[in-house]
């Protein structure tokens, strides 16, 4: 099994996430937010919110106390987790309008700590200049890639960066 199955996000309205109650159509905050919680249970467990979305940028955050290590900082696969969803998350809130199902995989990752965590934390993912051209080969050939950075802060400070390589198929 390669990494990029282990991470396979599917739109809601692909035939395998259908049977789950999650809304058909990602175009709110509050939909990505069951989204999350229905299609990828640990989500929940984390409890990740979806703190805003506008205009191309999106806003996740989640307590210190759901993700604590045993140093009393926040533990890394929870950051991680949370970057890999705020990308996923962007892709799917972009694509609403089409009402189309698709499927998104991270196809592979560059992560950077670079601080501990020690209180709550939010997770910022904008959209790239290289959308629209993104959306336009996905829509001439049912595939394409997209480089998204989202990252991980406390207040001001970066606590961790991601560079994820995210392939988008349409189903």
């Amino acid at each position: 099994m390669n990494f990029a199955s282990i991470v396979s996000f599917h739109s809601p309205s692909c035939s395998a996430a259908s049977t789950l109650n999650a809304p058909h159509r990602i175009d709110t905050a509050a939909r990505l937010e069951a989204a999350y919680h229905e299609l990828i249970p640990i989500s929940a467990h984390m409890q990740i919110s979806v703190k805003s979305w506008d205009n191309g940028r999106l806003v996740l955050h989640a307590p210190l106390a759901a993700n604590i290590n045993h140093q009393g900082s926040g533990f890394g696969g929870s950051l991680f987790s949370i970057a890999a969803l705020a990308g996923w998350g962007i892709i799917e809130l972009a694509l609403a309008d089409l009402d189309r199902p698709s499927n998104t995989v991270i196809a592979n990752t560059d992560v950077g700590y670079k601080r501990p965590v020690f209180e709550d934390f939010d997770c910022i993912c904008e959209l790239p200049e290289t959308w629209d051209s993104c959306r336009e080969t996905l829509l001439e050939n049912g595939r394409a890639s997209l480089i998204l950075k989202p990252s991980v802060v406390v207040g001001d400070d970066v606590a961790m960066t991601l560079s994820g390589r995210y392939v988008i198929s349409l189903t």
